[in-house]
C-alpha cells in the first residue's frame, strides 16, 4: 500500500517523538536535574550585637540549637502570613528543637533533618555547623533558629540548592537571617513575661517594623542579625 496522509502513526512512535522533543526542549532551557547526593555543610552564622539592636539588646543574647532538613520544593517549614506550626512556636518560644524535629521526621515531604547538638551558642554573633546530606528529590534545605531571650521571635532561611540550569549542585549559597514573629505571644521586648495571644496570630516579618525593638531609625535597610550559609562539602 501507498502511505498516505490518512494513515496513522503508531501510538508508540508518537510518545517517542514526544519525548524526545520534550527533552530537547528542557535541555534548551536549562532545566536539568543534579545527580547524587552530596553533603552540605549548614552554617547559622550570628551578625547581632547591640549595633544591630535599636533598643533593649539583651546582656545574655544568644542562638538556640539552629534545627531544619533537607526536603522537596513543596514543602515550607515556615511562611510569611501563614500560622506557624507547633513545632515551630516551641523553637521561636523556647529554643528547643524535639518537637519541631519529630514534625520534620513524620513528613514524607522531608528528606533528612540535623540539629546543633551542642545547645545554645552566646553571644549573637556565635556560629553553628552542621551537615545535611540532600538529593535531587529533596533539594531544597531549610533552617531555623529561636532569637533569644525573646517572646516568640525567630530567625529562619530556605535554600534551594540544585543548579537546575546547568545540571549542578552549588558551591555555597548564603541567605539573610530574617527574623520571624511567631504569632504566639503578644510580648513587646526581649526580656517580656508570658502574654500569650488569645489567638494564635499568622507569622510576621520583624525586619522594617517601626515598633519593633530591633528597629533603627534612619536606615534605609535594617541590619541582618544572622547569615545562613549552605556549602558543598562532598560531592
Amino acid at each position: 500500500n501507498i502511505y498516505t496522509t490518512s494513515q496513522q502513526v503508531p501510538k508508540m512512535k508518537i510518545s517517542a517523538v514526544v519525548l524526545v522533543c520534550a527533552g530537547l526542549f528542557a535541555a534548551a532551557l536549562g532545566d536539568y536535574e543534579c545527580e547524587g547526593k552530596p553533603t552540605y555543610k549548614v552554617t547559622l552564622d550570628g551578625k547581632w550585637t547591640a549595633k544591630t539592636t535599636g533598643r533593649d539588646y539583651p546582656s545574655n543574647a544568644h542562638w538556640s540549637p539552629m534545627v531544619g532538613a533537607s526536603h522537596k520544593r513543596k514543602f515550607r517549614l515556615f511562611r510569611q502570613d501563614k500560622k506557624a506550626s507547633e513545632g515551630v512556636v516551641v523553637v521561636a518560644e523556647t529554643g528547643n528543637p524535639a518537637t519541631l524535629l519529630e514534625e520534620l521526621k513524620a513528613n514524607d515531604d522531608v528528606g533528612n533533618t540535623f540539629v546543633w547538638g551542642d545547645g545554645p551558642t552566646f553571644p549573637g554573633t556565635s556560629n553553628q555547623e552542621v551537615m545535611v546530606k540532600v538529593s535531587y528529590k529533596y533539594r531544597y534545605s531549610s533552617a531555623v533558629s529561636m532569637v533569644a531571650p525573646s517572646p516568640d521571635w525567630f530567625i529562619g532561611a530556605r535554600a534551594q540548592l540544585c543548579d537546575r540550569t546547568t545540571g549542578k549542585w552549588k558551591k555555597q549559597v548564603r541567605k539573610r537571617g530574617n527574623v520571624w514573629d511567631a504569632g504566639s505571644d503578644a510580648g513587646p521586648t526581649f526580656a517580656s513575661e508570658d502574654m500569650p495571644e488569645k489567638k494564635r496570630q499568622d507569622i510576621a516579618k520583624i525586619d522594617g517594623d517601626k515598633d519593633h525593638v530591633f528597629y533603627i531609625e534612619g536606615l534605609r535597610r535594617q541590619p541582618r542579625q544572622a547569615v545562613f550559609i549552605w556549602e558543598l562539602y562532598k560531592e
